[in-house]
């Protein structure tokens, strides 16, 4: 497939109307009468030069460095047959997306795949609440301890303890099993022999604030995680839940200090980057392009034309009247298809489980008339203010509280967990605390302590790893349990195995958030 950055296909002709319509491909650099392409651009060009090209050069047998540790950890037993499809899909590519559904098991996919290709040092970038999840996948799969990088001071971190499973209290070692670091000549000897470097996209770019004149300043004494990891060498970088730096119309990108172009920076010098997503297009096309970019080291549109060439060709990209716009297709669909079947993985649900068994998804409508008259009506969301919408949404999901409690607690008493979603914090505390209340009332309540009945609350205010925390308390509950969560808290990484059914209070507007997190408990990989 070459290598990140690398045109390795070369293309020739005296027709010189061709090589110009050719040249217009995102990433095709044209040299003279030449036209030079990475692999996924070579099928388009050979067909506006009207020439054929030669077959993509993937050995059915790739050399496997790592194959002696990757048999004694028994990842061969312990993956899945679609995961092993993955692994040979990323360990022979330098660069690529790989896109499984939710909960398909790719962080385990990915640390196998790094295993059998032999590397020395990688580099995990994902959400905040993912990086205990990495680092305890490392620590349960590959006998491997990661260092989880913390706050933006870059002066701390956490290291995983292989005494113990995590869980121990009796371990003289850690802590919740990883043992905290604080200070420089401690951190830079941890972090340089470590074989995993964990740390989430906010806390690479700096703190940023405002001055006493109101100016926007970065602060020094917060630079971020940036400069520190640029000085440490990778052999690989993973980009997780890679849609989050789909954005491309930063305002600090120009200063380097933007996610993506923070992201873009770090990984300019490692060879091979892969991309962990199962929400690639997030809402458009153009929401490709950044990750496209990160991962191939610019070969979808180039550093000095940035996603324009990108989005005029794939995303009808155009000056609109608020500026530009890029919300379409495109009329070339079929090519971009064609690029990304070569450097993308991207498989649905009943291609790779077949035998799981299939969503019931059932729409129960609540009567609100007992919203009483008043300012914050729901019918002010016309008025288009952030304050009038916000309390327009507490007040409707204020309302079916007690709708939402009343139709869970027969599954409750039966014995099940289940989870319950919410849009705004409130909303979820409300449920919570109703249905700690059942708990302790005389209708509901002895037959939910003879259940053994039990709720988490889980929302923005919840600290990332008492996320992860939380869940794995909800999976290994005996008795019958509840999940009351906000979409935007548990929507990425967090894996609420065991719960037989989800509940939607009250949605957001974005689609895929609500996919995300529906597909929480509908776990069908190995974590």
């Amino acid at each position: 497939m070459g290598a990140r950055g690398d045109r390795p296909v070369a293309f020739y002709s005296e027709d010189r109307a061709r090589l110009e319509w050719a040249g217009r491909i995102p990433g095709v650099r044209r040299v003279g009468d030449a036209i030079q392409c990475a692999w996924d651009a070579a099928p388009a060009v050979a067909r506006i030069l009207d020439c054929a090209h030669r077959a993509i050069p993937i050995d059915d047998q790739p050399s496997i460095p790592g194959i002696g540790e990757y048999r004694s950890l028994r990842l061969h037993e312990i993956l899945r047959p679609y995961q092993k499809e993955a692994v040979a899909f990323l360990a022979r590519r330098a660069w690529g997306l790989y896109c499984d559904p939710p909960r398909a098991g790719k962080t385990l996919t990915a640390l196998a795949a790094a295993v059998a290709l032999g590397v020395r040092k990688m580099l995990i970038v994902c959400p905040a609440v993912a990086k205990w999840v990495w680092a305890d996948e490392a620590r349960k799969w590959i006998r491997t301890s990661a260092v989880v990088l913390i706050g933006r001071g870059a002066d701390r971190c956490q290291l995983v303890c292989l005494d113990c499973d995590g869980r121990s209290v009796d371990c003289l070692n850690c802590v919740g099993g990883y043992i905290d670091l604080a200070g420089c000549d401690a951190m830079d000897a941890v972090i340089e022999n470590a074989r995993i470097v964990i740390v989430n996209y906010d806390i690479l770019i700096p703190q940023r604030a405002h001055d006493a004149n109101g100016r926007r300043m970065v602060r020094e004494d917060l630079p971020g995680w940036g400069p520190t990891i640029a000085g440490y060498r990778f052999d690989l970088m993973v980009c997780d839940e890679s849609h989050v730096i789909r954005g491309w119309k930063e305002k600090e990108s120009r200063h380097g200090i933007s996610r993506r172009s923070r992201v873009a920076a770090i990984a300019d010098p490692i060879p091979r980057v892969w991309c962990l997503t199962a929400t690639d297009v997030y809402g458009f096309t153009r929401d490709l392009w950044s990750q496209l970019d990160l991962a191939s080291g610019g070969l979808f549109g180039g550093a000095s034309r940035k996603p324009f060439d990108f989005h005029v060709r794939y995303a009808q990209g155009h000056a609109g009247e608020y500026g530009w716009e890029a919300d379409g297709c495109g009329p070339f669909t079929a090519e971009l298809e064609s690029r990304l079947s070569i450097c993308r993985l991207k498989r649905p649900r009943s291609a790779i489980l077949a035998g799981m068994p299939p969503k019931t998804i059932q729409v129960v409508r609540v009567d609100t008339k007992s919203l009483r008259d008043g300012d914050d009506q729901p019918e002010l969301l016309l008025d288009g203010k952030v304050n009038v919408v916000r309390r327009a949404l507490q007040r409707v999901a204020g309302s079916k509280t007690e709708c939402v409690v009343d139709s869970v607690l027969p599954e409750l008493v039966s014995g099940a967990k289940i989870v319950i979603y919410g849009y705004l914090r409130k909303s979820a505390e409300d449920i919570a605390r109703v249905l700690g209340e059942s708990i302790n009332s005389k209708t509901h309540g002895p037959a939910l302590r003879n259940r053994n009945c039990r709720v988490w609350c889980c929302h923005g205010g919840t600290d990332p790893r008492g996320r992860v925390q939380m869940a794995a308390a909800f999976r290994d509950w005996t008795g019958s349990a509840a999940f009351v969560a906000t979409i935007d808290a548990v929507q990425l990484a967090i894996s609420l195995r065991g719960a037989t059914s989800v509940h939607f209070a009250d949605l957001t507007w974005d689609p895929s958030a609500i996919l995300q997190a529906m597909d929480r408990p509908y776990e069908p990989g190995i974590t």
